[in-house]
């Protein structure tokens, strides 16, 4: 069994100081300390609430590592299985209950600037955020502690992986599937050339057998005058039945290789009714977080949390009362990126006063080209104020979601290198979508292109995406308004 990623961890953020060095202002110990909820608006209370919350750590002995080898790895984060019994009583009575830890690491390739006080800030501030927002389409906190000198998030352990685990192993299987298949073409193939040469060739067993009666039908000639000219006839033109015999057959099992290769025009995808469900969970979270004044910033399908596989996901379809059709399929995960549109200042808004963190040692994170709404790649031009994210690049990132499931394919996968996706994208150019929408697709395609629209006004609202969502989940069936 291969492990998952059971969590995403941060891969895409990178970080750029701006506003001071580096200052090293986490006790590394209990999340204590700290201010309040970073104001700005009508959320004090609810972030007052939220610090009470996450003031107080986890007892130690309340998580176990069960797995001390990493799950996935990210710019800012490990992923580790652990159990966790939950204090509060919340789980089951009694039982431990399987999580995701999510430790503050920096991975040596990441950015010089990423250091691990900025990596356990943002631990301590998704905690924070995880203490007051709190949805079935978002994914759950249990809270937070220090265990083996990291900072470590508890969270539910998701046992679908992520959706870029799906979308991968469904690559996988398609490829080793077409691999079979060619295999089995080319061993038909040989099969078929085999029989036909063994029909029309000469009665022989072996080249030298074939040699030996050409050499007696040669001396039994030798006698007639045209006796030479008539053993090199008859030895030529055997020599080219059995050359052309084996042309053939190795032309026959070239074909039979390669076709299933040239015939495959489509990159495999997952299945649309499981997309639908996966699009109308992300939307449906969205739809929180925008109701509650936050922006997500990093919506991408490493941050989609699945409870099963899709394989699984239809075979519980299949039997009504193995699998409720009310519940998500996917939860949103990640909040490290949120921003707290309440608090005014750009980049207040995104690092916000958190407690355990007394000042944020970097003061810029931005997320991966391919996902950014063009507006917000313009704000990190020169000479131009900064733009965060927003509700509407949120909606930006979910139609590149949606046009990854409808295509299979990864967004500007093709370009290659991120700068020259940030150019491309600012220069105006969009993603290509099928001519014809793949079966059960069509209306996530029509609202997908709606989404990817560069006039930010002409997007539809997070409600939007939703409300189209629920029906296309209902028109694929066992499926209800969420």
């Amino acid at each position: 069994m291969v492990a998952r990623c059971t969590l995403s961890c941060g891969a895409t953020p990178l970080v750029t100081a701006r506003d001071g060095a580096v200052n090293d202002c986490c006790d590394g110990g209990g999340g204590g300390g700290g201010g309040g909820g970073g104001g700005g608006g009508g959320g004090g209370g609810g972030a007052a609430a939220a610090a009470a919350v996450v003031a107080t750590d986890l007892p130690a002995s309340s998580v176990q590592m069960t797995r001390r080898r990493s799950v996935g790895v990210g710019a800012f984060g490990t992923i580790a299985v652990g159990m966790f019994r939950d204090p509060a009583g919340t789980g089951t009575r009694g039982a431990d209950i399987k999580v995701a830890l999510k430790c503050a690491n920096v991975k040596h390739h990441s950015s010089k600037n990423a250091s691990a006080v900025f990596a356990e800030s943002l631990l301590r501030k998704e905690a924070y955020l995880y203490g007051y927002l709190n949805h079935p389409a978002l994914l759950r906190c249990f809270g937070s502690l220090t265990l083996h000198r990291k900072r470590v998030l508890v969270l539910e352990f998701m046992e679908g992986g992520s959706l870029h685990d799906a979308i991968v192993d469904t690559r996988r299987e398609a490829a080793a599937a077409e691999a079979a298949a060619a295999a089995a073409a080319a061993a038909a193939a040989a099969a078929a050339a085999a029989t036909a040469a063994a029909r029309s060739a000469p009665a022989v067993t072996s080249k030298d057998r074939l040699l030996t009666v050409l050499r007696t039908a040669a001396d039994r000639m030798t006698s007639r005058p045209s006796s030479r000219f008539a053993a090199q006839t008859m030895t030529t033109t055997s020599t080219s039945t059995l050359t052309t015999t084996m042309t053939t057959t190795t032309t026959t099992m070239t074909k039979a290789t390669t076709a299933p290769v040239r015939a495959r025009e489509e990159a495999p995808r997952l299945p649309a009714a499981f997309a639908a469900r996966v699009l109308r969970d992300v939307a449906s979270a969205l739809v929180y977080l925008h109701k509650h004044q936050h922006a997500h910033g990093d919506v991408h399908k490493g941050n989609v949390m699945l409870h099963m596989t899709p394989d699984s996901w239809l075979c519980a379809m299949a039997d009504h009362h193995a699998c409720d059709s009310a519940r998500p399929v996917a939860r949103l995960g990640d909040l490290g990126t949120v921003r707290d549109l309440r608090i005014p200042g750009d980049l207040n808004s995104i690092y916000m006063r958190v407690p355990g963190v007394a000042a944020w040692p970097c003061r810029e994170v931005c997320t991966s080209p391919a996902i950014s709404a063009p507006e917000v790649l313009r704000g990190r031009e020169p000479q131009r104020s900064r733009s965060p994210w927003t509700p509407m690049s949120d909606v930006w990132s979910w139609g590149i979601l949606a046009w990854e499931l409808v295509t299979g394919k990864d967004a500007w996968g093709h370009v290659g290198h991120p700068r020259y996706i940030r150019l491309d994208i600012l220069d105006g150019k969009q993603l290509q979508w099928p001519d014809a929408a793949p079966p059960g697709f069509g209306d996530i395609q029509q609202l997908g292109q709606s989404a990817l629209a560069l006039d930010v006004d002409a997007r539809p609202s997070s409600w939007q995406l939703l409300a189209v969502m629920n029906a296309v989940v209902a028109t694929h069936g066992d499926g209800r308004p969420s």
